[in-house]
């Protein structure tokens, strides 16, 4: 018997969320780093973006969860603490999203993309993909491994 979902949960986004592979972080390895060093400790979950464009509906309520792929692999995940419009820092970029620091963790083993088959149908590659409940639960148990 399927779960019945509560208003929350309708609330609540579970997304793939597309790094862009540019000139800051090199090899997944590098953005790891980033993510276990800068963005957990040093920035306390802030993660800065270049613009909101291709974010869908902008649905990034607190206790959503993103799932980091970069270079065609998914690397981690972290859940959103708040959505930031305004940087309050010096950082050129006009919006953030603030990940719980203790939320954001990596996969043991980075997850080729290519290997990946939603249940959905639904193509993992494009950027900040919704997901339905049952994607997310197949996905989890693929990360499970």
């Amino acid at each position: 018997m399927e779960k019945q979902l509560g208003l929350k949960d309708l609330r609540i986004c579970k997304r793939i969320f597309p790094v862009k592979e540019d000139r800051e972080f090199k090899t997944i390895e590098e953005f790891q780093k980033w993510l276990e060093t800068t963005c957990k400790i040093n920035r306390k979950g802030k993660f800065h973006l270049r613009n909101k464009i291709g974010l869908g509906d902008g649905c990034n309520p607190p206790e959503s969860l993103w799932i980091f792929r970069f270079k065609g692999h998914l690397i981690g995940e972290g859940e959103v603490e708040k959505d930031i419009i305004d940087n309050d820092d010096d950082m050129s970029e006009e919006y953030s999203i603030c990940f719980q620091p203790n939320t954001i963790k990596l996969y043991s083993t980075p997850i080729p993309v290519k290997d990946i088959t939603l249940p959905s149908g639904k193509d993992i590659i494009r950027r900040g993909i919704k997901l339905s409940h049952k994607d997310y639960e197949y996905l989890k148990d693929i990360l499970g491994k």
